[in-house]
């Protein structure tokens, strides 16, 4: 019973963001996981729609595994919902990285099922606390 208990709450953590479209669409498009991204995605600089603040991006963060995975990586995604281009941050792991990769293009930008935890932040030209930058 312990056994079964388990096996279903690994599966259930296993998946990108639950009920999140633009991110699960980005983790099975691209593989990514709390190992890294799976399929060649281009390393770049941060992007800037994420320096200026663009006020069509939207900051998500893929579900944690820290918890889980000491060494592993987290990972977030800058979603224009403009351009339906995507940039991808990936931190931690065993040497402590910070890379960016992208843009890739994306198709599902609809984030009213996203629970809030997912979401960093809506329009980025604000601060957390709602104020203008």
């Amino acid at each position: 019973m312990r056994v079964e208990i388990f096996v279903i709450a690994l599966a259930l953590g296993s998946t990108a963001c639950a009920q999140c479209p633009p991110v699960d669409a980005l983790a099975k498009q691209y593989g990514i996981t709390y190992a890294g991204i799976e399929k060649d995605v281009p390393r770049t600089s941060e992007p800037e729609q994420f320096r200026n603040r663009d006020q069509t991006s939207v900051l998500v963060q893929f579900e944690s595994h820290a918890s889980h995975v000491r060494d592993g990586f987290e990972h977030m995604a800058l979603i224009d919902t403009k351009s339906k281009l995507a940039w991808i941050l990936q931190t931690g792991g065993f040497a402590g990285v910070h890379r960016w990769y992208g843009p890739v293009t994306i198709t599902e930008t609809n984030f009213s099922g996203c629970p809030d935890s997912a979401i960093v932040t809506r329009n980025l030209a604000e601060k957390p606390n709602g104020t203008r930058q």
